[in-house]
C-alpha cells in the first residue's frame, strides 16, 4: 500500500513539473512572436518617414527661376528660302533698236529696189534728226562715229573750236550735247534732200544730198552688226 502511494506521489510531481516546462515554453514562444512583430514593426516606422515640420514651414518652389537652353539644343528645322539657293543667271544687255530700214544687204536686192533702199536710208537719218529722237539717232551710228562723240577729249576740243559754242559758252560733256547742240542746230532753217549714192564695196556706201539748195553734203554709211550704220570718216 505504501509503495503505491509512492509510485503515485511521483508520478504527480514528475506531471507537475513537465506542465510547468511546457507553459514556460509556451510564454517563451509568444514573447519570441511579439519581440519578432515589434521589430518588424520599428523597422516599418523606419522606413516610412513623416516630416514633422509644421505646414507654415513649407517653402514652395521657386516658379520665378529663369530655366536656361542651351543654343545647342535649338535646331532650326524650317527650310531655307528656296529663293535664296536659286541662282539667277546675270541679266542680258538688251539690243538697241534698230530701225528696220537699215537691215538689208546689198547681194540681197535688186538694181531697181537699192535706189529706194538708199533712199531709205537717208530719210532714217534725217527722220531722227527731225524728231529730236536721239535714242534713235544713236543707235543708227557706227561704232566709229559713237566712239568719237562719245571721247570727252573730242567733245573739249570741239567745244573749243566752234565760234558758235564759245559765243554761248557751251561746253559740250556727252554724245547727247552733241546731238542737242550740234545736230539739232545744224538742220534749223535748212533743207537737206537725196540727190543720189555713190557703192563702194559692199559694206560702204555714200549718199550724196544737197544741203539748202546749194551746199553738196556726204553721209557714209557702214554695214556692221547687221544693219547700216551712220559712219564718221
Amino acid at each position: 500500500m505504501k509503495s503505491k502511494s509512492f509510485v503515485l506521489l511521483l508520478t504527480c510531481f514528475f506531471c507537475f513539473f513537465s506542465c510547468k516546462d511546457t507553459k514556460e515554453q509556451v510564454i517563451a514562444e509568444q514573447e519570441k512572436s511579439v519581440s519578432a512583430t515589434e521589430n518588424s514593426v520599428n523597422a516599418t516606422n523606419e522606413e516610412t518617414h513623416y516630416d514633422e515640420t509644421p505646414a507654415a514651414d513649407i517653402k514652395a518652389p521657386d516658379t520665378d527661376k529663369t530655366v536656361h537652353i542651351s543654343e545647342k539644343t535649338i535646331v532650326n528645322t524650317e527650310p531655307e528660302n528656296e529663293l535664296e539657293q536659286i541662282s539667277l543667271p546675270p541679266s542680258v544687255k538688251e539690243e538697241p533698236k534698230v530701225d528696220s530700214r537699215l537691215k538689208f544687204k546689198l547681194g540681197e536686192v535688186s538694181t531697181d529696189e537699192l535706189d529706194v533702199k538708199i533712199r531709205g536710208l537717208f530719210d532714217t537719218i534725217e527722220d531722227k534728226i527731225i524728231a529730236e529722237d536721239f535714242e534713235g539717232w544713236y543707235n543708227s551710228l557706227s561704232n566709229n562715229y559713237r566712239s568719237f562723240i562719245d571721247d570727252p577729249d573730242e567733245l573739249l576740243k570741239m567745244s573749243k573750236k566752234s565760234g558758235y559754242l564759245s559765243r554761248k559758252k557751251i561746253v559740250l560733256r556727252s554724245s547727247k550735247d552733241y546731238f542737242d547742240y550740234i545736230v539739232i542746230p545744224s538742220r534749223k532753217g535748212v533743207a537737206l534732200k537725196y540727190v543720189n549714192f555713190q557703192r563702194i564695196d559692199e559694206k560702204n556706201i555714200k549718199v550724196n544730198c544737197m544741203l539748202d539748195g546749194n551746199m553738196n553734203f556726204g553721209y557714209d554709211f557702214i554695214y556692221e552688226n547687221e544693219s547700216w550704220k551712220l559712219d564718221k570718216k
